[in-house]
């Protein structure tokens, strides 16, 4: 089985406004933006009739980091997008929800965010 993280990340490296800036937990000191931050929340395998592991359910925390307040609403919906249109061939996405975690405050940077959360199960 391929590695969801690999798949997500190749995912979120599609969307055109971040332009490839796409981190793992937290940006670089020498980031420009916008920018995408991911990082895993919770794995769960999910059990078929026999309990062997049927499939797997992550929750991924997304973060959509923008200069603007309204170039991190535009990047949020690219993203969002982007999630939709993720269904991976190798693992396989069998189910993908999105959930809005809305805007956080960052008034030590005056970088906008915005928090997305995806639920992604897979085998």
């Amino acid at each position: 089985m391929a590695d969801i993280e690999t798949a997500l990340v190749d995912a979120l490296e599609t969307v055109t406004a971040a332009g490839g800036r796409v981190w793992p937990k937290t940006w670089p000191q020498d980031a420009t933006w916008p920018g995408i931050t991911y990082q895993l929340i919770a794995r769960t395998p999910e059990h078929a009739l026999n309990r062997a592991v049927g499939c797997w359910r992550d929750r991924w925390q997304i973060d959509c980091w923008a200069t603007t307040y309204g170039g991190v609403v535009s990047l949020t919906s690219a993203v969002t997008a982007a999630l939709l249109a993720f269904h991976g061939v190798s693992p396989r996405v069998i189910a993908l929800g999105i959930e809005d975690g809305g805007d956080m405050a960052e008034p030590a940077t005056q970088i906008h965010r915005r928090r997305l959360e995806a639920v992604i199960v897979y085998v």
